[in-house]
């Protein structure tokens, strides 16, 4: 679903009248604030460090037109392909036309922000390329034909009960259940299907480092993973403030945004890419497209 002004004030209007999703906005940011401040104090200096995270960010906006010069550069010489859309209509043309040349019957997508912004769903649908979102709360919301409810959790405003609902309808269970991990575990069997025979998976980009080309992802459930490794074609959708200039940048950044993000010292997992798979290389996809 695309994610317009308009829309989002809608949705806003109904959920500030939804107790269920009422009861968890009173919860959640308390907890994740107490985790982000525990979580900081790992840091010999939490202050400094988080300083220094701002310091890096105000160079890459300062350089950002050098940066995404030399990240471009970078990303070709490991074999990438790069792809400067102007609007969401040339980044969707873009993605559907490889899909299309292809042969690709479906997509399976890591939770992604800018496609939800770009309406990318909708325009493969429109060019008959079926959509799997992979994250399990993503997953869930594009069951239910909504947008997403948060960056960190999309699903937290729907009850259980109504998960169970719509798993029983479009066949992940075969039986009802309110048992969340029970849920988790029939989504994970039926997403590993989609995986099976994935020609083309598409990700976002938590971070671009412009120093060697590398796109990096951070999750928490594996299958942004899964949707790198999968496929032989795999696109990386990227806005332009993903760059910042060095490896080492990008390290500190990751410990910034992971304890930010959910009070994680590091997400379960970090991956990071630079082009696709070498010829002595059996995991990978054959093409990167950024």
């Amino acid at each position: 679903m695309n994610i317009t002004t308009e829309k989002f004030k809608e949705t806003a209007r109904q959920e500030l009248a939804n107790a269920h999703t009422q009861k968890f906005l009173q919860i959640l940011p308390l907890r994740l604030a107490s985790r982000r401040d525990s979580a900081y104090q790992s840091f010999p200096d939490p202050v400094a460090a988080h300083r220094y995270g701002q310091a890096i960010r105000d160079e890459s906006i300062q350089r950002l037109p050098e940066l995404l010069q030399v990240f471009e550069t970078n990303a070709i010489a490991n074999g990438a392909r790069v792809f400067w859309a102007e609007d969401n209509r040339a980044a969707n043309g873009y993605i559907a036309d490889l899909a299309i040349r292809h042969g690709v019957s479906y997509v399976t997508k890591g939770k992604s922000m800018i496609t939800e912004e770009l309406g990318l769903n909708e325009a493969l649908a429109q060019a008959g390329i079926e959509t799997w979102e992979t994250d399990l709360g993503e997953f869930i919301t594009q069951l239910l034909r909504r947008p997403p409810f948060h960056i960190v959790g999309p699903a937290l405003n729907i009850p259980v009960e109504q998960i169970c609902e719509i798993f029983l309808e479009r066949g992940v269970i075969d039986a009802p259940t309110t048992d969340p991990v029970a849920l988790g575990m029939a989504a994970r069997r039926f997403l590993r299907e989609k995986f099976r025979d994935l020609q083309m998976g598409i990700t976002g980009v938590n971070m671009a480092v412009a120093e060697t080309g590398t796109v990096i992802n951070v999750e928490n459930e594996g299958n942004i993973r899964l949707n790198k490794s999968s496929p032989r074609i795999l696109v990386c959708v990227m806005s332009l403030e993903k760059v910042v200039p060095t490896l080492a940048d990008a390290m500190h950044m990751l410990r910034v945004l992971c304890r930010s993000a959910t009070g994680q010292a590091a997400g379960a997992y970090m991956t990071l890419d630079s082009g696709p798979k070498r010829s002595d290389e059996i995991d990978g996809p054959e093409e990167l497209h950024i």
